[in-house]
């Protein structure tokens, strides 16, 4: 039984324009037989090395070389975790917490100083030793630049201290435990030796990245680009293979022919025709899961008309049929999520008993009503407006070939209309997408 990952249409706090569905990546792990391409094949301790991995992680058309792990309109794939690495690693199907460059960490008895001590021996590809002032360099570069600050750490970090080598000392304006996810787990350090050389580190392009990964970067096209093993990589014996090849493709459709001829080993697209085009091609070695560790949520700009009204989002709230984006937009993958907010079933835990049977409530009534009462008016086209006459309509922006979500834009736009509210859907490039997220232009 697949895992599956989950929808949500939750409110959320952007600076946006219009309105954008930004769903996160589906993670789709077919675990295919790898035929091994190249290098040194022979069992150690029953351990396979050598070989290849071809991973398609998306569709998002030809790459641009940019490998800033804290940009992600220009991070390609594997920028953050094969080249770049964390404090912490934390997963989040298991709730667990694995060291990494950092050994141990400690809170101050008030919450509002945090310790860690680091990993000794790391060095990064070029040959440097990786130390504390590569940290207090990448937390204050997060702090200086808000354009690479996509968690808000300037808010809660007062001060970056490493009175050691190995040592780092964070204090916090006030307790701050929470941020301990976006710090450790989040935050990929970069190297000081290079990165303090950049004039602009939010336009400079990080074409050879240098990283603690257990990857570095082997060559570069726009139609496909090669991560080589780090043969000084700090864990012994690992990573196992020797290249991981990223090649380049369009949307899911173009996806859907790639995977049909065997050719792609790690996949992360959406793909109706999973069934036929892969698992009864092997059955024995093709699988496919949905990892339950993010919710897919609708963005609204809660500064801008007609967001800034509570009526029209509870309004929305209730007029979208999840099921029918679970059944047909997602092709059953995908089930409605928990209205908790809490991803199942790997949340589980935190779930409070009173609310493990909470069910959505679909009612064109009700939304008709809320949007009345709030004093918009019905005009003859069907669509409500305001005592000023704005009409209750905006863009909805998804990327273009990515089918699932195309789907579901759609339905979304039909329920809506069904209330009075207006959807145009702007079919637009991945690329624009993300820059649109990033920058709040949408």
């Amino acid at each position: 039984m697949p895992v599956q990952r989950s929808l949500l249409l939750p409110y959320a706090r952007h600076l946006q324009v219009s309105i954008c569905m930004l769903i996160f990546l589906l993670t789709l792990l077919p675990a295919c037989s790898v035929a091994p391409a190249t290098g040194d094949t022979t069992p150690t301790n029953g351990i396979k090395y050598g070989g290849s991995v071809s991973v398609m992680p998306g569709p998002y058309g030809l790459f641009i070389r940019n490998f800033n792990p804290f940009l992600p309109v220009n991070a390609r794939s594997g920028t953050q975790g094969m080249i770049y690495e964390t404090l912490l690693v934390f997963n989040q199907l298991k709730n667990t917490t694995t060291p990494w460059l950092a050994t141990n960490y400690t809170w101050s008895p008030d919450l509002t100083r945090l310790t860690f001590t680091l990993r000794s021996g790391v060095k990064w590809t070029d040959g440097q030793p990786f130390t504390s002032d590569d940290v207090v360099y990448t937390l204050n570069l997060l702090r200086q630049y808000r354009q690479l600050d996509a968690y808000g750490m300037s808010s809660f970090i007062k001060d970056v201290a490493n009175p050691n080598p190995g040592t780092v000392v964070i204090q916090f304006y006030h307790p701050s435990v929470p941020e301990l996810w976006y710090i450790a787990g989040q935050t990929y350090i970069v190297p000081r030796h290079i990165w303090q050389h950049l004039k602009n580190p939010v336009a400079d392009p990080v074409n050879d990245p240098v990283g603690t990964g257990p990857f570095t970067l082997a060559s570069f096209d726009p139609a496909l680009y090669v991560l080589a093993r780090n043969p000084h990589y700090w864990q012994p014996g690992k990573p196992y293979i020797d290249e991981l090849r990223y090649p380049a493709y369009e949307s899911n459709s173009s996806a859907d022919l790639i995977l049909a001829q065997g050719s792609i080993d790690w996949n992360g697209i959406y793909s109706a025709k999973l069934q036929t085009n892969f698992i009864e091609r092997d059955p024995v070695h093709n699988h496919y899961w949905f990892p339950p560790v993010k919710d897919v949520m609708l963005y609204m700009n809660l500064t801008r008309f007609p967001f800034t009204n509570t009526a029209v989002r509870l309004a929305m709230n209730i007029a979208i049929d999840r099921q029918r984006l679970f059944r047909l937009g997602e092709t059953g993958f995908e089930p409605p999520a928990s209205l908790t907010g809490l991803v199942l079933p790997s949340n589980q835990a935190y779930l409070a008993p009173q609310y493990a049977t909470l069910a959505e409530d679909v009612s064109v009534t009700k939304a008709l009503s809320l949007l009345t009462s709030a004093g918009f008016t019905r005009g003859s086209d069907g669509i409500f407006a305001d005592a000023m006459g704005q009409r209750l309509s905006f863009a909805l922006n998804v990327v273009s070939g990515w089918t699932d979500w195309e789907n579901d834009c759609a339905y979304i736009a039909q329920d809506l209309k069904n209330i009075g509210i207006a959807v145009t859907i702007n079919h637009i490039s991945y690329t624009n997408y993300l820059t649109a997220q990033v920058n709040g232009a949408y």
